[in-house]
């Protein structure tokens, strides 16, 4: 079942919609099931036995024209000559985030098997650790064994390890996002703003002694006073950002001198 709100599914006319890659077959018996992988791999369908009495079908063409000819919704299919050749010709497909990635069917020695590709977006850890340490290990000659690796076994490891390292837009656009938020304004500045504009009040212990816990009003005094510095530079930050990093440090820095001017209070001198 393919998501609205993932890839690019909606606009593909995809969203909701269920959609075949295979399919596994139960017979009566170990026989009867050896019969059929047979008869049907020699038919072009991409067979191979799975535990006793089942049969698993990976998709290609010849099982697209089958499930196609029952209006079972299937995923297209796109042959290629070797596994070297699907990497490198799907990698921008990939890296383009289209989506969650793709269902290889390989078919060898009488029997297919299937193999998910994932995007970066889908945690793979182990997958990036072994590639990375085979890229080095070619780049460093292999104890000379990289010489001996057809070249486009190199290239499809390169392929591989950029498509697992790809850097995900939803995880960057998140990381843009906080890093914006982190700071709309040099924080030192801020707080040198703070520490000139509290000259020109009473010293906060005498406002708390006098107005109580009146935070809120006396923190709001001392923001205009901030925001009305003039040596306070918010160069190209968004206004109110700026306004919101220098509201929160100063309820903060209020909020601090507060809580030690009430323990101060009620420690025995």
């Amino acid at each position: 079942m393919c998501n609205v709100g993932l890839f690019n599914y909606k606009a593909n006319g995809l969203a909701k919609s269920w959609q075949a890659f295979g399919a596994v077959l139960e017979f009566a018996s170990e026989e009867v099931a050896a019969a059929y992988a047979t008869a049907a791999s020699a038919s072009g369908l991409a067979c191979t036995l799975s535990g006793d009495r089942a049969v698993r079908i990976g998709n290609n063409e010849a099982f697209g024209e089958v499930l196609r000819r029952h209006r079972v919704p299937v995923i297209a299919t796109v042959a290629f000559g070797s596994l070297c050749e699907a990497i490198s010709s799907q990698r921008a497909w990939m890296t383009g985030e289209h989506g969650e990635g793709l269902v290889l069917s390989i078919q060898k020695a009488g029997r297919s098997s299937a193999y998910k590709w994932k995007i970066s977006r889908e945690p793979q850890p182990a997958a990036v650790s072994e590639l990375t340490e085979l890229l080095e290990a070619f780049a460093n000659g292999a104890g000379g064994k990289a010489v001996l690796i057809d070249q486009s076994i190199h290239e499809m490891i390169g392929n591989l390890h950029a498509v697992s390292t790809h850097v995900d837009s939803a995880r960057a656009a998140t990381k843009q996002k906080k890093e914006a938020r982190q700071a709309a304004v040099d924080t030192e500045a801020v707080a040198q703003a703070i520490a000139s504009a509290l000259t020109k009040f009473d010293a906060l212990e005498v406002t708390f002694e006098a107005e109580g816990k009146a935070l809120n009003k006396l923190a709001e005094r001392l923001c205009a006073e901030v925001l009305s510095d003039p040596d306070l530079a918010t160069g190209d930050a968004d206004e109110a950002a700026a306004r919101e990093q220098v509201k929160v440090s100063v309820k903060r820095h209020v909020g601090q001198a507060f809580g030690a001017w009430q323990k101060s209070r009620h420690t025995p001198g």
